[in-house]
């Protein structure tokens, strides 16, 4: 892995509901009891999907994803995408970091990556919590969604994301890459597997 934290581009996609995020809330009635959760997301309602990428202390523009998602698609959102963004921010002498999911790991992908001469880190696969671009969407998903919001339309969703996007500062960032020294030793501590983060 790098030793240079901020020349790793950190790349994902993330899905949001109009009705709230995926997942699971917690709430607790007695700290000193055990914690009850329940789902927070309906099935059957609209969403979007979007791609997003950070590198040191900048952001990619947010892309929104349209249809279902393929390996073409995927090198077509790479090419318009990344590939700007790393000439513009970091020049020559970076890495790609992406995640496992199947659309990434099939061989046009990897035939791109070689043709455009792209590295990209090897990452253990048990681990996607180890990349803090999850961490990010974390935050932008508190961000969309304070206060328990819900949204109208697709439209409205999408403007709340691209706003609370902008509106991640560098600081949050840089802590972000703060942290990688610490999640690689808990991730070799876990040998591969999911960590704290």
């Amino acid at each position: 892995m790098p030793g240079d934290w901020a020349n790793v581009v950190w790349s994902d996609e993330k899905k949001f509901n109009l009705d709230g995020p995926d997942g699971f809330a917690f709430h607790w009635h007695d700290l000193r009891k055990d914690r009850k959760g329940f789902s927070t997301q309906q099935q059957g309602g609209d969403w979007v999907m979007v791609w997003g990428a950070f590198a040191g202390k900048k952001k990619c523009d947010l892309v929104v994803l349209e249809g279902k998602q393929n390996a073409l698609k995927y090198i077509q959102t790479l090419e318009t995408n990344l590939l700007p963004f790393v000439d513009q921010e970091l020049g020559s002498s970076w890495t790609f970091m992406q995640d496992g999911a199947a659309v990434h790991r099939a061989n046009c992908v990897y035939e791109w990556f070689e043709e455009e001469e792209v590295h990209v880190m090897d990452w253990p696969a048990k681990s996607p919590d180890l990349n803090p671009i999850e961490n990010l969407w974390e935050i932008l998903a508190r961000k969309v969604y304070a206060h328990e919001r819900q949204f109208n339309n697709i439209d409205e969703l999408l403007e709340c994301i691209m706003d609370c996007w902008e509106n991640i500062n560098t600081e949050t960032l840089d802590k972000l890459l703060g942290s990688m020294q610490k999640r690689c030793f808990y991730c070799a501590m876990a040998k591969g597997g999911p960590t704290k983060y």
